[in-house]
């Protein structure tokens, strides 16, 4: 219940934090310039908010907070389940994630480093976070082999899907967070040795 309770959202002194960088530089600006406001300082500062915005709430939000990934609060990781890589799985999303070759390579790359700044690799990212991103694809090829062995099967989710889930998750009641895991595992193919885990 507790757990529960955390995850009502309440209104923070720290939202307020932008509006204060914003007094703080209007201030500036005119104690620097008392002739006036300077439009392009003004539009540089909106710009860099906006960026901010979109990075950290359309790009990285989906990615942990959306009813598909685990959080404080949902149901108990299970004893089978409490394992490092496991549990990252289950708390973290990717998106647009392009394993095989293909001729607009470089287009899917540009993309990923302008639109997503990297940050759709994520499961890769929060595994092994000291590789760096052009090395992904070949901890993906390693991370499905292992994931096979132990019988985990993900099921993969479009952007416009997981923003929809963030959205969902935005508004669920404390208690009823409507958890649906994108993680599942089939004993069967699992043929891994008593005592070992998915992330050894």
């Amino acid at each position: 219940e507790a757990l529960r309770a955390s995850t009502r959202h309440e209104v923070r002194l720290e939202y307020a934090l932008p509006l204060v960088e914003l007094t703080v530089f209007l201030v500036a600006q005119l104690t620097v310039a008392p002739e006036g406001l300077s439009a392009a300082s003004f539009a540089s500062f909106c710009l860099m908010h906006s960026l901010a915005v979109y990075f950290l709430a359309v790009v990285t939000l989906p990615l942990h907070r959306s009813v598909y990934s685990w959080t404080e609060g949902c149901d108990a990781i299970r004893p089978h389940q409490r394992d490092f890589g496991l549990h990252t799985m289950l708390a973290t999303e990717e998106y647009d994630i392009d394993l095989q070759p293909s001729a607009d390579t470089g287009l899917h790359l540009a993309k990923r480093i302008f639109v997503y700044a990297l940050f759709n690799d994520h499961i890769v990212h929060h595994l092994f976070p000291t590789v760096d991103a052009s090395m992904h694809a070949e901890v993906h090829t390693i991370l499905r082999e292992h994931c096979r062995v132990f019988g985990v099967v993900r099921e993969p989710r479009r952007f416009a899907s997981l923003s929809m889930g963030t959205l969902l998750a935005l508004v669920r009641e404390p208690d009823n967070l409507g958890y649906y895991p994108t993680v599942t595992i089939h004993n069967s193919g699992n043929n891994s040795k008593v005592g070992t885990s998915l992330s050894k």
